[in-house]
């Protein structure tokens, strides 16, 4: 996937919400609801954001407002295919499409208002490893290049940002570190100037 290429596929996509909501809640056998995120959609998803791991909700029924509850759509092979973040306002969402393929994986992010806020591809090697992403989005676009070390555990990401004339600007690294039994004990943040580091999740 080029910048060109993906910049199409964010026009092309941009309008889409309301066909893809269709097309991908016809495939969701259950759903799951969590108070904050629960599962790991790229590696370490919502740890990279300083995020704890969220907690069941057994039944939605019972909340007074679903802000913060994160609904997780499955389809029949046990795939999260959409993820539903809840707000402040009543029957408002921020949504993610997330689609795999056999070499790739397509995560297209909707805010509230149905607006195309960001397009991203993961390029996976052949054991399902994502060794690249790219991503458009409102304000700009980023490529990530992800290290292993030892294989399959995964040592550092890359971070190349673009702002949206595509325009290259910082680069960052995510630095992660292990406790001995490979359970992930924090990420770091460092620019690639090595001026500072900053610690951005400890588990």
């Amino acid at each position: 996937m080029t910048l060109e290429e993906i910049q199409k596929e964010y026009e092309t996509n941009a309008p889409l919400f309301n066909k893809i909501l269709n097309d991908v809640e016809q495939h969701i056998v259950k759903w799951e609801y969590y108070r904050g995120p629960f599962y790991e959609i790229t590696p370490f998803s919502y740890q990279r954001y300083g995020y704890q791991q969220g907690r069941l909700v057994k039944d939605i029924a019972r909340l007074k407002t679903m802000r913060n509850i994160f609904g997780y759509g499955f389809d029949v092979n046990g795939n999260i295919i959409e993820v539903k973040e809840g707000l402040g306002i009543p029957e408002a969402y921020n949504y993610e499409f997330i689609f795999k393929g056999s070499k790739e994986i397509s995560i297209l992010n909707y805010n509230n208002r149905k607006v195309l806020r960001n397009i991203s591809f993961y390029t996976l090697d052949v054991n399902k490893n994502i060794v690249r992403m790219i991503s458009k989005g409102k304000q700009g676009g980023r490529i990530e290049e992800y290290s292993y070390c030892p294989y399959p555990r995964l040592d550092r990401i890359k971070i190349r940002q673009f702002d949206e004339s595509w325009e290259e600007g910082a680069t960052l690294y995510h630095s992660f570190q292990y406790d001995v039994d490979n359970t992930l004990k924090s990420i770091t943040k460092t620019p690639v100037t090595g001026t500072y580091t900053e610690i951005i999740y400890m588990s």
